[in-house]
């Protein structure tokens, strides 16, 4: 579409698998060219979807342009001029557009910003928007030689500005084309045309500028709008009653013998039952000494002196937690979050690629490890006799937790240890087992 010295209004439109062939500057705009000229289209719900430019594949606004895109997806918009492609899913070229809760993802550039690019003086304003999984040779979500005023977004490898986050927002099938953000409290989907729960929810909930008008996002709702295309629309992921966004993530690796565990609330909370402990099964139940309290702040500190764990965490251990949300005048209260999980990593060396076991191993297979906690040295043994790798000293040192065992024979059985060492003391590994593979399997044979 094609739009100089114009000030249309487009509503719910596709804009899907155009290209602009050439290279030179005017090859520009795939889907979209707000020309020179004061071109200020107000551009609302729509999809730039496949398209393709030498420069701004997506969308490229020209000099002197002040469109408004608002509530629009970006995705698998590519800039491909053979060596300056600038603005994968948007490039601004001396205008000054504003873009509001606009979803940007997996667009390309060659160059500059796979998201959005901003030169020749351009000064975009953006506002709770999402730039995930674009990619370029230099700054892939949000680049240029101009800066970018972007605020309450998340921005994958951060960005400075107020409300800003670098979080995986959680797209509910990315894959297939559905950006919108899991919820355990509710999610449009569109193959059901109802809404569906998730097992977790979108830290992009209720993340928004305080200031934007939530429209008619549906109960329950924080009171924010949501980051992203959905957001302020009567399809946005509802706030979920449950904390959630733990950190660390569940499952994750804390490399400290003391944690600040937080969380976001949940949007009736008052104030929060915190657990915590060594035991699935006593967190799950609040049995036993897990229960640490009642407390109105999101965050909770174990591992130092006059809180949980005082003599620190222990190496090598899982601890589970779990943060009821609580509001005494609600008759649903409380509400029974997850059970997370994190592992305070053992000082020796752990989880082996090849795993310990392994059989018919490629004898060209890099080895690695996990590292031990506070690890600054490796050293690693590796012969075909037990007893030997068990009692060996003087391996081989590196730095890194990936090994080259070197020659090693068809049809043969291999120890190997990985001794750490964080510069005062040495942790002694377990000993690890693999059999290589018999012969070498080559294609079509």
């Amino acid at each position: 579409m094609y739009n100089q010295s114009a000030a249309p209004t487009i509503v719910q439109c596709i804009f899907e698998d155009n290209a602009v062939l050439g290279s030179y500057g005017t090859s520009i705009g795939g889907g979209m060219l707000n020309a020179f000229g004061g071109s200020n289209a107000d551009v609302h719900q729509c999809v730039f979807t496949g398209n393709s430019a030498p420069f701004g594949g997506g969308m490229f606004n020209g000099t002197d342009s002040r469109p408004t895109i608002s509530q629009c997806l970006f995705s698998w918009n590519g800039a491909v001029h053979a060596t300056l492609g600038i603005g994968g899913g948007m490039q601004n070229w001396d205008s000054q557009p504003t873009v509001i809760n606009c979803t940007f993802t997996d667009n390309t550039a060659v160059d500059w910003a796979g998201g959005l690019g901003a030169s020749a003086g351009s000064r975009p304003i953006v506002t709770n928007c999402i730039f995930w999984g674009n990619s370029a040779a230099r700054p892939g979500q949000v680049g240029g030689p101009n800066a970018s005023i972007v605020s309450y977004s998340c921005v994958q490898g951060g960005r400075s500005g107020e409300g800003n986050m670098d979080t995986d927002p959680r797209f509910a099938d990315p894959q297939n084309g559905d950006f919108r953000l899991k919820s355990q409290a509710g999610r449009w989907d569109s193959l059901s045309e109802g809404w569906t729960q998730d097992d977790v929810t979108s830290p992009c909930i209720d993340a928004g500028d305080p200031m934007s008008p939530i429209g008619p996002e549906p109960f329950p709702s924080g009171g924010l709008i949501n980051m992203g295309a959905y957001g302020g629309t009567a399809q946005a992921s509802k706030s979920s009653p449950l904390a959630h966004v733990p950190n660390p993530s569940d499952d994750g690796i804390h490399e400290e013998t003391w944690i600040n565990l937080s969380w976001m609330a949940g949007i009736f909370a008052v104030s929060h039952d915190v657990y915590l402990g060594e035991n699935f099964d006593d967190v799950n139940d609040g049995i036993g000494d897990t229960f640490r309290g009642n407390q109105v702040w999101t965050s909770i500190v174990a591992g130092f002196s006059g809180f949980a764990y005082p003599d620190g965490l222990v190496p090598g251990t899982t601890y589970y937690w779990r943060i009821d949300e609580v509001d005494d005048a609600n008759p649903n209260s409380p509400w029974k979050g997850s059970v997370w999980s994190f592992l305070i990593p053992p000082e020796t060396a752990f989880n082996p690629n090849p795993i310990d076991g392994a059989e018919l191993v490629d004898l060209n297979t890099a080895f690695s490890w996990m590292v031990g906690l506070g690890a600054k040295l490796h050293t690693v043994y590796l012969g075909a006799d037990y007893d030997t790798v068990a009692n060996a000293t003087g391996g081989v040192p590196v730095l890194t937790t990936t090994f080259d065992p070197g020659q090693v024979e068809f049809a043969k059985t291999y120890y190997w240890r990985v001794d750490e060492s964080d510069g005062v003391n040495t942790y002694k590994g377990d000993i690890w087992t693999f059999t290589t593979a018999d012969s070498i399997l080559v294609d079509g044979f």
